[in-house]
C-alpha cells in the first residue's frame, strides 16, 4: 500500500501494485459545516508551504496495530474576534482509514504566565499560529 498525506488535510491509501486504480480509501479532516479549514501560508508565516498548511509532518505507521498516525493542522476563521487554531492527532486504520482509539485527539498545552489573553494566569499555547522549522521557514 501507498499512503499519501496532503496539505489539504487529506490522507489517501492506494494499492501500490495497481497504479491506475482509484484510492482504496480517503480521509479528510476539514468540515465545511463547522467552517474548519486549513491554515494559509500567511497564518503560519512560512512562504515555502503554499497556498495552505494542513498535514506537513510525515505520517507514522504502527504495523503491530495497523495504525497510521497523522498530525493535522486546522483552523476556524472568525470575521469578528480571534481565529481558532487546532492540531489533532489522528490514528487511522490502515485498511479502511477509519479513526481508531476514540480519536482524533486535540493537542494542547499551557503554562503559567501573564498576558491580556491569559485567563486566570495561564498562557495557552497557540500551536498552529506559527510554524518555525528550519530549513523551511
Amino acid at each position: 500500500m501507498l499512503f499519501v498525506a496532503t496539505e489539504h488535510d487529506s490522507v489517501y491509501a492506494f494499492d501500490a501494485g495497481r497504479p491506475n486504480d482509484p484510492p482504496l480509501w480517503q480521509a479528510n479532516f476539514l468540515d465545511d459545516n463547522r467552517q474548519l479549514t486549513t491554515l494559509s501560508s500567511h497564518d503560519v508565516s512560512c512562504p515555502f508551504i503554499e497556498p495552505e498548511v494542513g498535514i506537513t509532518s510525515t505520517p507514522v505507521i504502527d504495523l503491530k496495530t495497523g495504525t497510521l498516525y497523522v498530525l493535522a493542522r486546522t483552523m476556524i476563521r472568525h470575521t469578528l474576534g480571534s481565529n481558532e487554531y487546532f492540531q489533532h492527532l489522528h490514528a487511522l486504520a490502515i485498511t479502511t482509514g477509519a479513526e481508531k482509539f476514540g480519536g482524533p485527539k486535540l493537542i494542547t498545552a499551557s503554562g503559567p504566565g501573564r498576558a491580556t489573553i491569559a485567563p486566570m494566569g495561564r498562557l495557552r499555547s497557540i500551536l498552529c499560529a506559527r510554524i518555525r522549522a528550519p530549513p523551511f521557514c
